[in-house]
């Protein structure tokens, strides 16, 4: 600001003034939060039919209960709407409303976005409002299990609005009151810890947990404890041993992610929020989770994992799942291929049942396998409750001298293309392009969804016709820089950190009626591609290298003192491309400051020739070398010199700073005040430290 109205003096208003602006604008838009808050959803679904919103007022015209969706949640849903977590822990704002988010699991096993809620109780009419709607958002598809805490009023909403869901409650919650319930005695005593864990955990059936149930509850004196009593008449609700027959159930048994879930909320929200400062902390937190979400999607489809084992199904295997899925198929085919063997094995009419035995298990458990050509199954279940066929179903059909996983065998939510894959259209040999401009186009466009960069490389001229006749499109990393060494006129090679030596190219070349063939085209890199957000860093998918007019207005835009985000934001608004970042801002601004180098010595005099008009005693000095190039510059204007005929007796002078692109080092003259507060005498920016430079300036 004091830059655009010309000094301190004329701003008009102090850093104070600014904080009680900041505390002002607060308080009015606590008046209209609410207001503020829908009329921003109302935003948002102009801009996008698909965003989904709707609220309910109280009977003074109170915010009572509001949810949202936005797109991309919506299509979250629609892939992976079959598991559905709601949790309503969280008090997020001043007004004591209550966040309840709704979240599954996507094909990379992370959390994943379905809408959020914000509500001003949790009474059963509310929840049955919030879930109407939420099944109104999603076309009135239901999960296929939805889990909760124990809240009694949400388990009846469920009941009334859910035909077809089951409902099951969050273990981690019940867990982290374990502690609370049975007092500090137990809690601090590792064997009860160990034995009631197994007894959840790893009992395999409802007899086998029952019994060990009644033993805990036996041995430790708790047969008056109204939680655990209340606990076990709910077991069918949260024990995994009753959950088995649900597809995917057992992912229930990780409460790591319910923790992660909890932790991930609970870093934004707060009681101190206000509705729109709630929203925006939601929405970039959405961003984050999205981009995590981009970056596991970019690695799954162009990096490969390594293989252990080196089978046949295991090359398969990675060529199907996520990243995520085939590290966890490959510790069960390495289970099997070192701890697991056929103890026995009887054929029955068209299936074979095999008794499996596992040298890792501590218990010392035989599995059943039956196999068939249309279906196998065991009895440990893991396929049915986790989607990942376990290491006795592998051991079969390793066996059976099957290289491929069946079809009965993949999950199809597990694996690579359970969304959407990007479309875009692969050049080939033989493709015909009208001019080289569609074929620069076309690659940089393929380029940019697989995640690298393309730069124009070689070209052919004919000597007969002088017309170029052979071109060259190469990915941004081919290739090696040069550099010539100081001490020798030998040119030598050296690898950038930018280059890795990737042949990735296309080549063209020309054939009659002016038009051009694809005569060459090599598709694997040797490097890892980026992800979508990275892509954009690359010079060939931004215009500002191409296009004047974003030079143009970048250049304008940034001496006004706008900065490179919004310059973006601007750019982009614009609609000569939405690919511009504030980093190729940044680096546009950089190069035209490096290509002016050798005229700012110009610039500088004149400015300096500005300020001395305005005020005559503004004093300044440049030394040039024998080139006539600007070497070091001083200057002091009236207010340095008459402090310095005041306050001269004492004098501070320090050359520790660089502080520009030209490596010239700022040396401030300061001194003190009557206030003993530090006063600026006059500048310098130095060429060098020699004395010859010194004496200069000091003169």
């Amino acid at each position: 600001m004091k830059e655009q109205v010309g000094g301190y003096e004329n701003v008009g208003f102090t850093c104070v003034d600014a904080r009680n602006y900041v505390r002002d604008l607060k308080a009015l838009i606590a008046d209209s939060d609410a207001q503020m808050f829908i009329q921003n959803f109302k935003n948002l679904q102009q801009h996008n039919s698909s965003f989904y919103y709707a609220y309910e007022l109280d009977a003074d015209d109170h915010l009572k209960c509001v949810f949202w969706a936005d797109e991309i949640a919506r299509n979250n849903f629609s892939v992976f709407g079959d598991l559905l977590s709601f949790d309503t822990t969280y008090n997020t704002n001043k007004y004591s409303m209550i966040f309840a988010p709704f979240t599954g699991l996507n094909h990379h096993r992370l959390s994943i976005s379905f809408g959020a809620a914000l509500l001003a109780n949790e009474k059963t009419e509310s929840f049955c409002w919030l879930f109407e709607k939420f099944l109104d958002c999603m076309g009135a598809n239901e999960p296929v299990l939805i889990v909760t805490d124990q809240d009694p009023a949400m388990r009846s909403a469920i009941e009334k609005t859910f035909k077809t869901t089951k409902h099951r409650f969050c273990m981690w919650h019940i867990m982290k009151k374990l502690s609370e319930k049975v007092g500090g005695d137990l809690n601090a005593n590792i064997n009860f810890q160990r034995r009631f864990k197994s007894c959840v955990w790893n009992s395999e059936t409802s007899d086998e947990f029952e019994t060990n149930w009644s033993a805990i509850i036996s041995d430790y004196n708790l047969s008056h404890n109204d939680w655990l009593l209340h606990m076990f008449e709910l077991r069918k609700m949260w024990i995994p041993v009753y959950l088995q027959d649900i597809p995917l159930s057992g992912l229930l048994r990780t409460t790591s992610r319910s923790e992660s879930e909890n932790s991930f909320f609970g870093n934004f929200v707060n009681n101190k929020l206000g509705l729109i400062e709630f929203y925006s902390r939601f929405d970039n937190a959405m961003e984050a989770q999205r981009q995590r979400e981009l970056k596991a999607e970019h690695k799954t489809l162009n990096g490969k994992p390594n293989i252990r084992t080196g089978l046949a199904i295991e090359k398969h295997a990675s060529s199907l799942y996520t990243h995520k899925n085939f590290f966890i198929f490959q510790d069960e085919l390495w289970a099997s291929c070192i701890g697991c063997g056929v103890k026995s094995s009887q054929e029955l009419n068209d299936s074979c049942t095999f008794i499996i035995t596992n040298s890792s298990d501590p218990n010392n458990k035989y599995r059943e396998v039956v196999y068939s050509s249309s279906n196998t199954t065991c009895s440990c279940k893991m396929f049915e409750s986790q989607g990942i066929p376990c290491r006795h179903i592998l051991l079969v059909l390793k066996g059976q001298g099957i290289n491929e996983l069946p079809a009965y065998c993949i999950t199809p939510r597990w694996g690579k293309l359970a969304t959407s894959k990007p479309n875009y259209e692969e050049p080939y040999v033989g493709q015909i392009f009208n001019d080289l401009d569609a074929i620069y186009n076309f690659y940089n466009a393929y380029a940019r969804k697989l995640g690298f960069g393309v730069r124009k490389n070689s070209s052919t001229i004919s000597k007969v016709s002088g017309k170029r006749i052979w071109k060259n499109y190469v990915c941004d990393k081919a290739g090696v820089k040069f550099c010539r060494p100081i001490d020798s006129s030998e040119e030598i090679k050296r690898l950038r950190e930018t280059r890795s030596c990737c042949l990735a190219k296309l080549d063209v070349r020309k054939f009659d009626d002016d038009k051009w063939i694809v005569t060459n085209f090599i598709k694997e890199h040797n490097h890892e591609l980026d992800t979508p957000r990275r892509t954009l860093k690359h010079r060939s998918h931004h215009i500002s290298h191409k296009n004047a007019i974003a030079k143009s207005l970048m250049k304008q835009l940034h001496g006004s003192g706008i900065g490179p985000s919004i310059i973006a934001k601007t750019l982009n608004a614009t609609g000569l491309d939405n690919n511009i970042s504030a980093q190729n801002v940044t680096d546009h601004v950089r190069n035209q400051r490096k290509y002016q180098v050798g005229f700012q010595g110009q610039y500088v005099y004149q400015y300096l020739q500005t300020q001395q008009a305005k005020d005559p005693n503004f004093y300044f000095s440049l030394e040039l070398d024998n080139n006539e190039i600007l070497r070091s510059i001083f200057c002091a204007d009236s207010c340095a010199r008459n402090d310095y005929i005041m306050f001269g007796d004492v004098i501070i002078f320090d050359v520790t700073y660089k502080t520009n692109n030209l490596s010239l080092s700022f040396a401030p003259f300061t001194g003190v005040n009557h206030h003993r507060k530090s006063i600026l005498l006059g500048c310098v920016l130095l060429f060098d430290e020699t004395e010859e430079t010194f004496t200069w300036l000091f003169q």
